[in-house]
């Protein structure tokens, strides 16, 4: 993006383009930033490869100082022996797991032939990555974890012919690869081997849907010929009539008429209005937003919310064209957290011009930055507004002690606090907003009254 600098003189000149989001680097900082990166990971990748860890390397001194010290005639050969063996055990450790760690870098296969790969956030999947017997080889075991995507728990599940990868996406997002960083390590910590693979595909984390929820669909009024209009309001085509006034446009009167009957009259415009259910949806991130995201990837998928919704979610530029490029702005809306609901004004604007005020939002449960931006949004326009808040379990006042969330560590973690979804629900109500919580695993609806 281009920008312009302005002088102490007044004058104006073109300055280098900047692109948004990222620092402007110092003069030549760009080359040197660029080497130390390339340095860093050509360190990692080495340090990577050292076979003996700090364990290993206390364990073999310690060994071999006592092996010296009880190899004396006098010595307690019992002491000596047990020294000796164990420094052969610790050398027998490092060659496997060296001869491990060379043998799944260069020579084994792991990438399936799939270019695409979707995942449901939340859900356990395998992925077609694993290894085969060579990795049950004794004394050694074998760890995988994801360096990008980030935010997926990867586990090695035994299977017959060997070991498969099953993941479980933590949040929603998506990349052009798969970074794997594989750990090599002998069962007595003693050695251990790092290393990365790459497989080039695409990655899809999805939110997941959960049981999709029914949505009743708001009605509004638009101009047209079904109904009369409630406020009395001119809408409609100009097939009426009345006396001419003062001030009428001279175009609207029935010349015919007047020649036949001697009296002017005007046309004038249809008092009526047509019902319709076409809406404006906006999906707004957030912190927790998950549950939220897999709503309304329900929503959009199964068309709950009719067949003229208008989509779009934070940071896209234009209006979803499919469900499918709906899903995909959810899934990018995650990069835009920082940012959320500034884009909900513009988006409501371009809504109400086409002549749709009807307006969906599916909110995070937690407060945040989003809530301001929203409530002034929800206040500035006609609506009306329905906003959806997604959650997977909510916890009570009462449980939200230390002990609690230490027992049910798991259970916290999908879990909000009751206290700010009161929050969220209560702020956007007295904005003007009708509120619905939702769990998505049940696609009911909560109230919060009756948490307990």
């Amino acid at each position: 993006m281009s920008s312009i600098a302005v002088g102490r003189d007044g004058t104006t000149t073109a300055a280098e383009p900047v692109e948004t989001g990222r620092p402007i680097p110092l003069s030549g900082s760009g080359r040197w930033t660029d080497i130390g990166t390339q340095i860093l990971r050509f360190a990692r990748s080495v340090s990577g490869w050292i076979p003996i860890t700090p364990f290993g390397v206390a364990a073999i001194v310690g060994l071999f100082y006592a092996a010296r010290r009880f190899s004396g005639p006098q010595s307690d050969l019992i002491i000596g022996a047990v020294c000796v063996g164990g420094l052969v055990i610790c050398a027998m450790d490092v060659l496997i797991v060296v001869a491990a760690a060379c043998w799944f870098r260069f020579r084994h296969r792991f990438e399936s032939d799939d270019e695409q790969l979707t995942l449901d956030v939340g859900a356990r999947s395998e992925t077609g990555f694993g290894f085969g017997w060579s990795s049950l080889i004794p004394l050694i075991s074998v760890g995988v974890k994801w360096v990008a995507p980030r935010g997926v728990d990867v586990e090695l599940v035994a299977v017959r012919g060997g070991l498969r990868e099953v993941v479980r996406p933590l949040q929603r997002g998506r990349g052009d690869e798969i970074v794997r960083e594989i750990t090599i390590r002998d069962w007595f910590g003693v050695s251990r081997i790092r290393f990365r693979r790459r497989a080039s595909l695409s990655v899809h984390l999805l939110p997941g849907p959960g049981k999709a929820a029914a949505f009743e669909l708001i009605e509004q009024l638009r101009p047209g010929d079904v109904l009369g209009h409630p406020e009395g309001q001119p809408m409609g085509d100009y097939i009426e009539m009345r006396r001419y006034a003062a001030g009428d446009p001279l175009k609207l009167v029935l010349w015919k008429a007047y020649a036949r009957t001697g009296n002017l009259l005007v046309r004038t415009p249809e008092r009526a209005v047509t019902p319709t259910t076409r809406m404006l949806a906006y999906f707004v991130p957030g912190e927790s937003d998950e549950p939220s995201a897999g709503i309304a990837r329900a929503a959009v998928e199964a068309g709950l919310l009719g067949d003229e919704v208008v989509f779009m979610a934070e940071g896209a530029q234009d209006p979803a064209g499919s469900p499918g490029n709906a899903v995909d702005q959810i899934i990018r809306s995650v990069h835009h957290r920082h940012s959320a609901g500034t884009g909900l004004d513009r988006f409501l604007v371009r809504g109400e011009d086409a002549g749709t005020s009807a307006a969906f939002l599916f909110v995070p449960p937690l407060p945040g930055a989003w809530l301001d931006p929203v409530l002034q949004a929800v206040r500035s326009h006609k609506g009306p507004f329905q906003a959806v808040i997604g959650v997977d379990a909510i916890e009570p006042a009462h449980e939200a002690s230390s002990w609690w969330r230490l027992l049910f560590r798991q259970k916290q973690d999908r879990a909000v606090a009751l206290d700010a979804v009161r929050t969220v629900s209560d702020r956007l109500s007295k904005a003007g907003a009708q509120v619905r919580i939702i769990n998505r695993n049940t696609g009911e609806s909560v109230e919060l009254g009756t948490v307990a």
